[in-house]
C-alpha cells in the first residue's frame, strides 16, 4: 500500500540506503501500542510502498457517518 494511505507508524528497527527505508530487515514499523505491524520500503532505488504484516493488523469495516449503527 501506499505509505502515505496509513497514518500514525513510526520507524523503528530500518535498514537504511542512502535516502530511507529498505525491507531487509523486515518489520520496522511501530503503532501507537508498541507492537512492530509493517515493513517500510522508502528508498530512492526501489517502490515506495508499505507492506503490512497479516500476523500483525486486520482490516475493520466502521459505519459511514450518519448511518444507523444497527444495520
Amino acid at each position: 500500500m501506499n505509505p502515505d494511505d496509513c497514518r500514525g507508524l513510526t520507524t523503528r528497527h530500518a535498514s537504511t540506503a542512502c535516502c530511507g527505508a529498505i525491507p531487509d530487515g523486515g518489520l520496522n514499523q511501530v503503532c501507537a501500542c508498541g507492537t512492530l505491524v509493517a515493513t517500510l520500503c522508502s528508498d530512492c532505488c526501489l517502490p515506495y510502498e508499505l507492506h503490512l504484516s497479516p500476523d500483525h493488523v486486520r482490516a475493520l469495516s466502521f459505519p459511514r457517518p450518519g448511518s444507523n449503527l444497527t444495520e
